[in-house]
Formats: structure tokens, sequence, C-alpha cells
């Protein structure tokens, strides 16, 4: 979500401490995603001019990450529709820390988190049946990464991924945006009737999954 750019330094930072505060309240279903992502895969470092971190969490920790995050003594944002939302909670730039995304998915049994404020599903992210992710030692912590996050990186950012660019993601066309926030009107099990009926013609399922889901 664009906000006030910031420094490598002041990113890095930022994201030191919200990984510190998910250790120490032994929060483990995160990753980083997006922008950070790419930041830490590409450079070894979040991207200088970025605007916040990015982070994946489940949406069945959404008021236990708010309370961790009122804890921590970071201010929380409630403009810009998202005081009204469920599908991300964003904490308030500082001098000190940087804005964080913390988009609040829907989990399902393989592994597929569903972003309902991107509009995007990150598929199988799970390295195992323990429902554990890739760990990256990064500047003294462990940061946690999705499975096939190279793959993922060149989905949302295309081939020329590890070529710096001001370039923020591919976007998805109006259509895909319009019947996206349709579907994601309805409740989970619907959505999941709906996409098992669409998907169980195989070509059909592939051609509707490329034609209208962002999926990494």
């Amino acid at each position: 979500m664009a906000g006030n750019i910031c420094s490598a330094e002041k990113l890095n930072f930022t994201l030191l401490k919200i990984v510190h505060c998910f250790k120490n309240n032994n929060f483990k279903m995160w990753f980083i995603a997006y922008g950070t992502l790419l930041g830490i895969v590409r450079n070894n470092s979040c991207i200088n001019g970025d605007d916040d971190i990015d982070i994946i969490c489940d949406s069945n920790d959404f008021h236990l990450l708010k309370k961790i995050l009122i804890q921590e003594n970071f201010e929380l944002e409630y403009g810009y529709g998202i005081g009204e939302s469920t599908l991300i909670i964003k904490t308030k730039e500082t001098e000190k820390y940087a804005s964080i995304d913390f988009y609040m998915t829907e989990v399902n049994l393989d592994g597929d988190f569903y972003d309902g404020w991107e509009k995007v599903i990150w598929e199988k992210c799970f390295v195992n049946k323990k429902r554990e992710f890739i760990n990256l030692e990064w500047q003294g912590i462990n940061l946690n990464l999705p499975k096939d996050y190279i793959k993922k990186l060149r989905g949302r950012y295309g081939a020329n991924w590890t070529i710096p660019s001001k370039f923020k993601g591919i976007q998805g066309n109006k259509i895909q945006t319009l019947i996206l926030s349709i579907f994601f009107r309805f409740p989970f099990k619907i959505r999941q009737k709906i996409k098992s009926i669409i998907f169980k013609n195989n070509n059909f399922g592939k051609y509707i999954k490329t034609l209208f889901l962002g999926r990494l």
C-alpha cells in the first residue's frame, strides 16, 4: 500500500523489530511478501525508497496480531478504509519505524494463502505437513519465506524481477479487479464450492485461473 518512501536502513530496522516481536510472542503464521520479499531475496535488504514492510498472515490471527502490535507500542492506521476491513492491518510510520502492512489471508489445508486485499493467491506456501515455511537467516534473525519464492517473485514481478525497477508489481486489469472484488464478497465456504465447480474441468480451470486470479 503506497505511503511515504523510506530508506533501506529504516525498513530493515522495522523488519528486525517486528520479527523480534513475533518471536517474543510465539507468533509463527507469517511470511514476508511482495516488495519486502523481493528486496530480501534480490538485494539481501529491503528496497531503498520502498514505503513499507509487507507481511502475509493468517486471518484467524487478526485479533491476536492487533493485540500484539498494541502491546509492542505500534500505532495502528485506521484510514483509507483499513479500519473497516479485516483483510489488512497497517501500522503508522514513525520517526523510528516504517509502516508495516499485514495482509490477513485465508489459509487452506494445501497452504494456499488468499489475500483478499491485494486479490492475490499465494499457492502452496508450506514446505511440509507441519505447516512450516522456508527459514532464512538474515541479520541475526530468522525470516519466514514461502515455498517456491523464486517462482512467486517471477510471477509477481515478471521474468526480469532480478533487475531493479520503479514498477511495483504486475497489476490486474479492470475485468480481473471487478470479478475478484465480487468473488471475495462471498463467504469462504461458498467460494470454495464455486472454485470446485469451476476447476472440475482441468482445461477450463486453468484458463479461469490464468485469466482472473493473481496466483503466485
